[in-house]
């Protein structure tokens, strides 16, 4: 079995919510010259209680993950996060996932259901970054849409020219433009 050479971890600033607490760990393990990341949320019930993992996201044959933690929703019963994916030695941009852990059902999970709606919104040739921003209800979040960043592919498409901003519904899987109805400035 092949021994670590080192590793090291790296914590979020606490999210506090009105009933309990939240941060984010990143733990790296060092094998020769690849990285093992794995991004571990926490959640205790208040402060001085003992913090219980909220979500995990293990490490890949291919690439390594991070996690950051953006907030609590309005009614405070959520928490929102996101998650950071990329390969290790390449080019490929990042890939981002929010994650929400739900206090009544004690579980966190990554929201899959945002890339089919942009995909839906955008088209499958469409190139494109998104990142979660925060809560807006507690039914939906805001999402900014902008051109990859350090991608040429001449092959591939941007039909991003700008960041925007999205509204996404949790309920509904249904994405739209925020605000819907941009004022126009003379």
């Amino acid at each position: 079995m092949e021994q670590a050479c080192c590793s090291f971890r790296s914590h979020t600033r606490r999210a506090l919510g009105e009933r309990f607490l939240a941060y984010a760990e990143v733990k790296v393990v060092v094998h020769d010259e690849d990285c093992e990341n794995t991004s571990t949320l926490y959640v205790a019930s208040s402060e001085g209680k003992e913090f219980k993992i909220a979500y995990e996201k293990k490490p890949s044959e291919s690439g390594g993950n991070g996690i950051r933690v953006i907030g609590w929703s309005p009614s405070g019963d959520r928490l929102l996060a996101e998650v950071t994916v990329w390969a290790y030695n390449s080019d490929a941009a990042f890939e981002y996932s929010p994650v929400i852990y739900d206090l009544a059902t004690a579980s966190g999970k990554e929201i899959s259901e945002l890339d089919k709606a942009l995909i839906r919104h955008f088209g499958s040739n469409c190139g494109f970054e998104h990142k979660t921003t925060r809560w807006k209800t507690n039914q939906q979040i805001l999402v900014k849409v902008s051109p990859p960043i350090g991608t040429e592919d001449p092959e591939e498409y941007f039909c991003v020219k700008q960041p925007k901003l999205f509204l996404y519904d949790l309920q509904s899987n249904s994405l739209m433009p925020f605000p819907p109805h941009p004022s126009k400035s003379n």
